[in-house]
Order: structure tokens, then C-alpha cells, then sequence
């Protein structure tokens, strides 16, 4: 995949995550969006929050799925889903500004 593709990847999560709908349907399509990205659609660092992220995110929200059939959801792991949509705010605009780096260079995908 392009660095353009995946920055636009990028922006369709923003625009996800900053919609008008509820907040955890705004995080799962967030993430969804995200994760059509492969290794090498940004910096291996980058890349490495995002896969840490994204493992932490799905651990969670199968707790959270779990508590619902429970019948309560802990306050401390809904809590923790806000800090999630935060860091992923964050990941996203590194990832767009390390890629438009590299297409800034002239370079539109990582060499292999």
C-alpha cells in the first residue's frame, strides 16, 4: 500500500472517530478503518504503537462485551476506551505526518 493510500486510510478515521455518533460505535469503525493498513504503510515505530494499540484495544472491548452480557461494565475499563480514542488520535497524526514526509521526498511507498 501507498503512504498516500494510508494517510488517507488516516483521515478516514479522524472523520470516523470525530462523527456524531455514539462513542464506541465511533471507536470500532476507527479502528476498522485502521486496521486495513499492512507493516510498511509507515515507520516500523509507528507501526509498532499501532499494533500495540490495537491488540490492547480488541483485549478491552471483548471485556467490555463480556461484562455487557454480565450485566454491568466497570466505570475503570469504559474509562480506559477514552484514553484508547485519545492514543489513537495520536498515532493517526503521526503516521500522517511521517508519511507526508516521505511524500514530501519524493517517496510514495517504503522501499522493500
Amino acid at each position: 500500500m501507498s503512504y498516500v493510500y494510508s494517510n488517507r486510510l488516516c483521515c478516514e478515521a479522524l472523520r470516523l472517530i470525530s462523527s456524531d455518533e455514539e462513542f464506541e460505535t465511533r471507536l470500532v469503525r476507527a479502528f476498522s478503518e485502521m486496521s486495513v493498513s499492512r507493516e510498511g504503510d509507515t515507520s516500523a515505530e509507528i507501526w509498532k504503537e499501532w499494533k500495540q494499540l490495537e491488540e490492547k484495544y480488541y483485549k478491552i472491548s471483548g471485556e467490555i462485551f463480556k461484562q455487557r452480557k454480565e450485566g454491568i461494565v466497570d466505570e475503570k475499563i469504559t474509562a480506559q476506551l477514552r484514553k484508547f480514542s485519545e492514543y489513537l488520535v495520536a498515532v493517526i497524526c503521526d503516521w500522517i505526518e511521517f508519511n507526508s514526509s516521505q511524500i514530501s521526498k519524493g517517496k510514495l511507498r517504503k522501499a522493500t
